[in-house]
């Protein structure tokens, strides 16, 4: 009898099954850690495609080994591959747990790129599981086009700290913009640039502050970095910073919302 319950116990034990490989989040950034980038605009000849994305279902060797791979195309109009790059990820994967696994992929724009619109698309692969997913998103390509080509926040005020957009509540932010297609006249920039900080559940804007070109020679090559001092925000939640920026030379401006953390202590 004693045989027979052991049996009937193992019998009742059910088999895990293998999830499926799925596709489940992907956010354009302007690097790791670095804020959300929101438009469709890159900006040869030195630029960066940066994504971040989460995946579920993925197949786990020996409790903590994966084998991956992940590729990168850019595609012009017509359908020809213009950039391109791949790298596998194997071995030990720490802090798995339960949820979605995040990675990142960044195709490097180190060429003069026509412009207009382009097809940028990654395919994941599980080499353990024999499976992949793959998403696409369209980009432009803005060559010589006044915009920002990244913005990234460090956590002290000599910029020698990178840190993610996120700030304890009533400490000061250190961002850099990094702006570029800035027209010169006789080697010299004329940027207007204002900051907003305004909470983003309510609208209403908490501060306005100019922030001056300290020196109007920086902006080699078209472009140069602000770097900004946000003063402490007395607020816990989402905040935007809402950058608008005005070349005085060729009578252009942008505008960009940069969203942010607050946190409590």
């Amino acid at each position: 009898m004693r045989r027979s319950a052991w049996l009937f116990v193992l019998f009742l034990v059910p088999t895990v099954a293998q999830a499926k490989l799925e596709l489940v989040a992907t956010q354009a950034a302007y690097g790791p850690c670095w804020s959300e980038r929101t438009t469709l605009d890159y900006y040869p000849p030195e630029d960066v495609i940066y994504c971040r994305f989460a995946v579920t279902g993925l197949k786990v060797k020996d409790r903590d080994q994966i084998d991956v791979g992940i590729a990168s195309t850019l595609t012009d109009a017509h359908g020809k591959v213009v950039l391109s790059n791949g790298r596998s990820v194997a071995g030990t994967f720490a802090l798995l747990g339960r949820g979605p696994r995040w990675f990142d992929v960044a195709l490097q724009i180190t060429s003069p790129l026509p412009a207009g619109e382009y097809s940028f698309r990654t395919t994941f692969t599980d080499k353990l599981a024999g499976e992949s997913v793959n998403f696409a998103r369209k980009v432009r390509m803005s060559p010589g086009e006044f915009g920002i080509r990244f913005v990234q926040f460090f956590s002290d005020p000599d910029r020698k700290v990178p840190a993610p957009p996120k700030t304890q509540l009533g400490l000061a932010l250190y961002p850099r913009i990094n702006i570029v297609g800035i027209q010169l006249k006789d080697g010299k920039a004329d940027l207007a640039t204002k900051v907003e900080t305004i909470d983003a559940q309510t609208h209403e804007v908490l501060g306005v502050f100019d922030v001056p070109l300290q020196d109007p020679s920086v902006a080699r090559g078209g472009a140069c970095n602000l770097d900004l001092l946000v003063p402490g925000i007395n607020g816990t939640g989402r905040i935007i910073l809402r950058l608008t920026s005005t070349d005085r030379i060729a009578n252009k401006t942008l505008r960009r919302e940069i969203p942010v953390e607050v946190f409590g202590p």
